[in-house]
């Protein structure tokens, strides 16, 4: 199992822990993302030191003419051509086995400040910027085609459902649901709106779960989302959710601890409960 984290990058072998820092080839120590691809590399995106690959033992930072190098990477995936995606506040940088390519708004990018990413089953990738939704096709001769399909919001979290359909959280225009052709937002009723969404959750059941800024935790059902009235959640910034093999959701909050949900029952963890820290 592989960590990343503000002092380097860690590797736990079920015995014990191994750890990665600048004497060992890594450019910058705080690492902000990890990622193992189908090579079994493991790739590194730092805060300041850009990304760096290890591979056969060694650590590779990559780099370019561009100063790629010397950026803050907070997100990686692979695509299913083998290459691999990374982004910070200057459009998507896309790394191949013998240079760095870049795609911006000069390429047809919404906005180069990017938020999030979404690749389907058929390779096509979805991608969230500050300005909208994006689709990125690989076309001829390993061009990338991208084409804006909803414009004019923030995006903020992407997940497809298990009936095919894409949901859109945004910052401040409540969720969309696209299938393919047709947007159809869902903002909410004006005594309980939804506006600010940081993440959205799929759970076992195929239920959709959305994290609420200062609004708490929403889930769909029969096509309305209805907030967790709880008042231990309801004003509660929820910055993750996940579930446990026990079937209970877990939301992760900004400032206010962790809340387990349990057949509508909600608890609240806070450091209180040994927690380490509420953030």
């Amino acid at each position: 199992m592989w960590f990343a984290t503000q002092g380097g990058v860690s590797r736990f072998d079920g015995y014990r822990f191994v750890n990665f820092g600048i004497a060992e080839g890594l450019p910058f120590i705080d690492v902000e993302t990890i990622l193992e691809d189908r090579q079994g590399r493991i790739w590194a995106g730092t805060l300041e030191g850009g990304v760096a690959v290890l591979e056969k033992g060694e650590w590779t930072i990559k780099k370019s003419y561009r100063g790629f190098a010397d950026q803050a990477f907070v997100k990686l995936f692979e695509g299913h051509d083998g290459h691999i995606f990374c982004y910070p506040d200057t459009g998507i940088s896309i790394i191949t086995d013998k240079a760095v390519r870049y795609l911006t708004t000069k390429d047809g990018l919404s906005n180069d400040s990017v938020t999030c990413h979404w690749v389907d089953k058929d390779g096509k990738i979805l991608i969230g910027t500050y300005s909208g939704l994006d689709l990125i096709q690989k076309g001829q001769n390993s061009s990338y085609h991208i084409k804006t399909l909803l414009s004019d919001v923030t995006v903020m979290c992407l997940i497809r459902d298990l009936h095919g359909m894409l949901w859109i959280g945004t910052w401040g225009d409540g969720i969309f649901r696209y299938d393919g052709n047709t947007f159809v937002n869902y903002s909410g009723h004006e005594d309980s709106p939804i506006k600010k969404v940081s993440c959205l959750y799929i759970d076992h059941k195929g239920n959709l779960w959305a994290g609420l800024m200062e609004s708490g935790i929403a889930r769909l059902e029969n096509d309305r989302f209805i907030m967790n009235t709880d008042p231990v959640i309801s004003q509660a910034s929820i910055m993750d959710i996940v579930e446990d093999r026990h079937n209970t959701i877990w939301a992760q909050s900004w400032g206010e601890g962790v809340f387990m949900i349990r057949q509508n029952q909600v608890r609240k963890i806070t450091t209180s409960n040994n927690l380490p820290d509420i953030f």
